[in-house]
């Protein structure tokens, strides 16, 4: 029985697709000589085909006109594009309604200086001013919804939150040439590391978390030094695909 066919049958009595049985059978399960990145290249054209093809960017415009107080507050726009970004976990339907009205109090102070001067600062005050008045509403952790709601304010600033890229990054640090270095011209002088994201309790690990996700360890440097690796990756990605 040849590899691809022993594929095929995992994946059909798991009832899993053929990526996954391959992943499967990379990591131990049924045992084979594709490696990992050959398994990402051969399906990353259609996973990105997929992606494309299914997003529908609209909402998130109507999300930045809103954060940004070009229009007027639509709480219906804001709890639909919460839930289909799963923003609300964790809260109950009663919630929903009061954790919306916050958002909206907090327009306002969002949006009630320009940003000029001392830039990263003033991020980091509206990132913790928004994610108190969130916790006080629902207490729990809204790192990834302040960080969603408030790229919608400042898509140029700010990095959304997504445990799995955080994760990636970590890896990365260690091994990709792009991280390893700030300048190729300096290989002794190394991007300090990511580190451990602050664990959240309360809310007195509100600010030290602002700190670390908006500090220039991980989002200032890490973040926007890989963006345009992957973008360049990303269109060529677009290219094989189409």
């Amino acid at each position: 029985m040849t590899k691809a066919e022993l594929v095929a049958k995992m994946a059909e009595g798991a009832g899993i697709t053929k990526v996954q049985a391959e992943c499967r059978a990379f990591f131990g399960s049924v045992g084979g000589h594709m490696n990992l990145e050959n398994i990402i290249r051969k399906y990353f054209p259609e996973a990105l085909k997929s992606a494309l093809y299914s997003y529908d960017s609209s909402g998130d415009k109507i999300m930045e006109e809103i954060m940004q107080g070009k229009i007027d507050f639509d709480p219906s726009h804001v709890k639909k594009w919460m839930l289909e970004y799963k923003l609300f976990q964790g809260t109950k339907d009663s919630d929903r309604k009061s954790i919306v009205n916050e958002i909206k109090n907090n327009i306002a102070e969002i949006n009630a200086e320009p940003i000029l001067d001392a830039r990263e600062s003033i991020i980091r005050q509206k990132f913790n001013q928004l994610f108190t008045a969130l916790y006080k509403t629902v207490p729990r952790s809204w790192l990834s919804a302040t960080s969603k709601l408030l790229w919608c304010a400042f898509p140029d600033d700010i990095v959304i939150y997504d445990s799995f890229v955080l994760r990636a990054i970590t890896v990365l640090q260690w091994c990709d040439e792009e991280l390893s270095s700030w300048d190729k011209g300096i290989s002794s002088f190394r991007l300090p590391r990511i580190g451990n994201i602050p664990s959240f309790m309360s809310d007195k690990d509100i600010s030290p978390l602002t700190e670390y996700y908006n500090g220039k360890p991980f989002s200032n440097r890490f973040v926007t030094r890989y963006a345009p690796i992957n973008t360049e990756q990303f269109f060529k990605g677009i290219v094989i695909t189409i």
